[in-house]
Formats: structure tokens, sequence, C-alpha cells
């Protein structure tokens, strides 16, 4: 089916007007597609070119991306590597739903050759610059804002000890503590512990630090001692929860309290003499590294709100990777920019909708970009993992696994606490505020967008 046509004509072109009734069309099968480029940065790199190519249905969009990508860095003479190109979409005869192997000759003659595809190029070394910029920027705004932070004057020196802390975590903690360690526990059964905490954090109204450093003194507990009867796994439980809100809550919960949570199964000698045990063996280490130190300050930057739908997503995805062994198997650094890319780039579609029509918020996603290990504003924005590595790609592939496994159990697991959570709208509304509450995530497209842009 043909496209239909856009208001888009080259009269509106900026940059050079060009005549239409002036293409040489060598013969029917062959069209000169008028390329534009601009470029915010640098006005000398911005001009409109023509590019030669056949109108058959054995020439598709994959094809004719590459032959822009050439045509235009041969007119500049430069390595394409040296640079980072983006279409935009709304400008373009193509759009951001564009199938890349559907063929040229889906989109009518004329519409392509008024329209021509727009462009913005920027080199890498002033991308680089531009966006550090930016962030310098942005750091001290928060600085220096009525409600900022003096702390963001000293977040390279943070984020760098951060990342150094996060190796240690991992270094703590046997991936398959289970098989290599335990001899009488499963995984299943630290998923029942882990969900037990989630249902405790609601209870006590406890912090999400506080509920993650519990989670890593269970990890790195195990991972050094056999806990050998099954009865005490709770008990380490308690222990956990009751040294992570010493460290982490104003008002640290009652032993008696824990205790009654718990069925009454322990008495308050044995959760104490338990407690001792579990602080020597994280070596009194109290304050852990969690994904929230990285979340916090990288959402403050990219000024997303506490409530708000991309708050309750970025939490939905951690919470449900936490359940899993796959959660001690990553550096949490990673883990959290695999879940805002996920939640903002794929699932909410940030970069195919907000950034081009929101300068302003443009902006600030350029900002984090360089906390990717891949950048997300990239030229084939349809298959935006050409620009990711390997590692990233299936980290990714990894959370959507996790995250479709706990919807797809809903409330028939046994370890439901995040389903409920997260479907429970009173809940969402005072949580993430009236209209994150909206999204039901029984029918949000997870699982449609994650195909779409095929990671």
């Amino acid at each position: 089916m043909m496209r239909t046509n856009k208001n888009n004509t080259m009269s509106a072109h900026p940059l050079q007007e060009i005549n239409i009734s002036n293409l040489s069309i060598i013969n029917d099968s062959r069209i000169n597609i008028p390329i534009h480029i601009k470029n915010k940065l640098n006005s000398k790199y911005e001009k409109s070119l023509f590019l030669p190519i056949k109108y058959t249905k054995n020439v598709s969009i994959a094809n004719l991306f590459d032959k822009i990508e050439k045509c235009v860095t041969d007119n500049l003479n430069k390595n394409s590597n040296k640079y980072n190109f983006k279409i935009l979409y709304d400008k373009s005869f193509i759009d951001d739903k564009t199938n890349n192997d559907e063929s040229i000759i889906e989109y009518k003659k004329n519409e392509i050759m008024e329209q021509g595809i727009y462009i913005e190029i920027n080199e890498n070394n002033e991308k680089q610059e531009y966006d550090q910029d930016l962030l310098e920027i942005r750091l001290k705004q928060l600085c220096v804002s009525r409600n900022g932070d003096p702390a963001y004057e000293y977040f390279n020196d943070i984020m760098k000890c951060f990342k150094e802390r996060e190796e240690e975590y991992l270094s703590l903690v046997d991936s398959n503590y289970i098989e290599n360690i335990q001899s009488t526990l499963t995984w299943k059964m630290r998923e029942i512990l882990i969900d037990w905490f989630f249902d405790l954090e609601i209870d006590l109204r406890l912090n999400e630090e506080t509920l993650f450093a519990a989670i890593h003194f269970v990890d790195i507990f195990l991972t050094k001692i056999n806990l050998k009867k099954r009865s005490l796994l709770q008990l380490l439980g308690v222990s956990c929860i009751l040294i992570a809100t010493k460290t982490y809550e104003i008002i640290p919960q009652q032993v008696s309290e824990l205790i009654y949570l718990s069925n009454d199964q322990y008495t308050k000698r044995e959760v104490l003499n338990f407690e001792r045990m579990l602080l020597t063996k994280i070596n009194w280490n109290a304050f852990q590294l969690t994904p929230y130190n990285f979340t916090s300050p990288w959402l403050n930057i990219l000024n997303i709100q506490q409530k708000s739908k991309e708050k309750l997503l970025i939490d939905l995805l951690i919470y449900s990777v936490s359940l899993n062994k796959y959660y001690f198997q990553i550096k949490l650094s990673k883990l959290v920019i695999s879940v805002l890319y996920l939640t903002l780039f794929i699932y909410l579609e940030y970069g195919h909708i907000d950034t081009h029509r929101n300068n302003k918020l443009n902006g600030l996603f350029r900002i984090i970009s360089k906390l990717f290990s891949f950048n997300p504003f990239v030229f084939r924005q349809r298959n935006n993992n050409d620009n990711m590595n390997n590692e990233t790609r299936n980290i990714m592939k990894q959370i959507h696994k996790i995250l479709m496994q706990l919807l797809k159990k809903g409330k028939s697991s046994e370890t439901s606490a995040i389903y409920r959570r997260f479907t429970n709208r009173n809940y969402l509304k005072n949580k993430y505020g009236s209209f994150a509450a909206t999204i039901d995530i029984d029918t949000f497209p997870f699982d449609q967008n994650f195909k779409k842009y095929n990671i």
C-alpha cells in the first residue's frame, strides 16, 4: 500500500531550494533522492545533495540507509565512523515506523523526490563535547537550584567511587551459590524470601535502599555460609531487614515487630545472635551500593519526577530482576542503564516521539548518553542496536524476558508481591501519581515494542 503524502514540501527546506523539474532522471527505474544535511554545531556541513538510486523492489529502506551514509561521508570527505547520523523523520518521506526490510517502491516516486531525506549529523568529538557541556550545565543547575543538592558538584568523583564498589559487590557474591554452596536451598526459596521482603517494604514503609541492602546481605551471606536448615532462611531474612533498617531508616524497626511478621517462629535472642553472625560475614559493611544509588541522581539529571510513569516502569523492571539470580550476575550500573534505555527508548519510545518534538527534552536525554555504553541517538533509529555492544543487548534481552515471565505468571505465582503492587491502582496513584496510575501492566505493549525495535 502506498504511503500517504506528508505536507512537508521542498520550499520549506531552510538550507537550499531545489527545483524538482530540473531533476535528471536517467530512466524510469532510477530516481534522484534529495538528501538534506543539517548540523547544529557547524553550519559548514549544512547542504543538500542528490542520491541516484534504482526504484525497484530489490532496493530496501536498509539499502537506502547504507547508500545515504556513504553518499554523505564521501561528499564531506570524511570517515563515517567520525560521524553520528540521525534521520529527521518529521520532514522526510519515511516515518519512524518504517520497516527497514520493506522495498522503496512502497513509496511514490514524486513523494520521494519532493520530500527526500533530512538528516542531522555531528562529528563524534563535537557531539561528545556538546554532551559534556550539557551535563556540566545540568550539574551546576542541580547544585544551585532552590531544591538542589551541592553534592552534584562532585558527581564524577561519586560515580567513580560507585563503579569501584559495584566491582566489590560482584566479587563477594557467587553467581551460582545455590549449586556451589548450599545443600538444602533452591533458587525458588530465595525468590520466596525476596518476595516477602517486598511485602515488608509496603507494610513497614521502608525506603528502596533499605530493601535492596537487605537483599545484598542475603546473597553475600549465602555465598559464605551453607544454611543447612531451611527453617533458618526466614531468620536470615529477618536479620537482614533488621540491619538494613538500622542503617538506612530514621527509626529502625523493632525486633518484636519483625518477629511478629515472621509468625513468631523465632525468639528475640535467636534474632540478635543471628544478626551478630551476619554482621561478621558481611565484614560489618552495612552500607551497600544498590541500584538506587545510580537511579536517583540519574533521574534528577534527566528531570524525571518521582511521581511519573517513567519511575513506575523503572521500578517495575528493577524489582522484577532482583527476584532472579541474574540480579547479581551483572554490574548494577549496567543494570540501571539498561533499565533506563528499555523504559525510555523502547517501552515509552521517547527516541522517536518526544525527542523529535521537544528540543529541551532532547537535550536532557543527550546528557545521559555519556553514561551509556552506546548512543541512543543513532542514524538507523529502527535498528539502533547497530551501535549497541553485545553485552548491553544481552542484558536488555534478559531483563525483558524476566519481566515477561513475571507478567505471565501474574497472581497465580506464589511470588506475586511485585505483580500485586503494580496492579494496585491506589498504591500506584499514591506512589507515582494519577497519570502514571493509568498504566495497566497487563495490557501495556512491553513485548510489542521490544520486538518492534529488534534488540
